[in-house]
């Protein structure tokens, strides 16, 4: 059986505890390697790898890896656990991600006097050596929450008739309706589906609006009566992330004898 390891995980059996059983050596030792797979699945991070050189033999507390796809910052304040190796056992916090040079940064720490060394492996936990307060719901210290196919509601307008006539707009689009929304670091894309008609042949239009991320999420329909609308492009806002942003509804009508009509609309977050 391997140590720190998910796959060790396995049913205790009733044989193996009763009380004509004595104490075993096996025993025990499944009893420790489930409670540590267990600890793995509630605070592993990313999956198990390997140290690719020496940390460095001083207090800045470069450990490096050349094959994880890091970014800068993605895993500070997180614990690094090291699992093989003279210094296994031993944890450190992660003042600094560089992606750059591949290299996690314990500062203060000397990670080569330990007995840290390349071919040790490692596993990355949300912070079990300094939180030990309860989650604080930041992304460290717990885990992010992942919604079915990655979707998740941002907005939902009530369904109250709106109506514009391209009279009154002069053909160009009415600001319906805003919103102000923080953009998240893993954002993507906010995607929009409306209920609307027209009540002509031409189409009426809903459209979301963000002046640095300018025009998308548009919807439309040529139908007379109620219809609900989908677009699959999406407004982008990833390069906005870890900010608020005002996002702006427009409607319109492509021709101006025509009148579109709008009865609630659904905003959502998506890949």
């Amino acid at each position: 059986m391997s140590f720190w390891s998910i796959a060790a995980l396995r049913t205790i059996l009733a044989t193996e505890t009763d009380a004509d059983s004595p104490g075993s050596e096996e025993l025990l030792y499944q009893i420790r390697e489930n409670i540590e797979a267990i600890l793995m699945l509630a605070f592993a991070v990313a999956p198990a790898s390997t140290c690719t050189a020496d940390p460095s033999n001083d207090a800045l507390g470069y450990f490096y890896d050349t094959v994880p796809a890091w970014t800068d910052d993605l895993h500070n304040g997180r614990t690094l656990l090291i699992k093989s190796g003279a210094a296994i056992g031993n944890m450190y916090t992660i003042d600094n991600t560089d992606d750059a040079n591949d290299r996690l940064d314990c500062t203060g720490d000397n990670l080569y006097a330990d007995g840290v060394r390349s071919g040790d492996s490692y596993l990355i936990l949300y912070d079990i050596k300094n939180n030990q307060d309860g989650h604080d719901h930041d992304g460290v210290n717990s885990r992010e929450a992942v919604l079915a196919k990655g979707r998740v509601p941002v907005y939902i307008r009530k369904a109250t008739e709106v109506e514009v006539e391209a009279t009154e707009v002069a053909g160009a689009p009415l600001l319906v309706d805003y919103f102000r929304i923080y953009v998240p670091a893993a954002a993507n894309k906010l995607y929009l589906a409306a209920r609307l008609h027209n009540d002509g042949t031409e189409y009426a239009y809903l459209m979301l609006n963000e002046a640095t991320a300018g025009n998308g999420g548009v919807v439309q329909t040529n139908n007379n009566i109620y219809v609900w609308v989908e677009e699959t492009t999406g407004l982008d806002l990833s390069a906005l992330s870890n900010q608020w942003v005002t996002i702006n509804v427009y409607q319109w009508t492509s021709n101006a004898l025509n009148t579109a009509y709008m009865m609630g609309y659904t905003i959502i977050w998506g890949p």
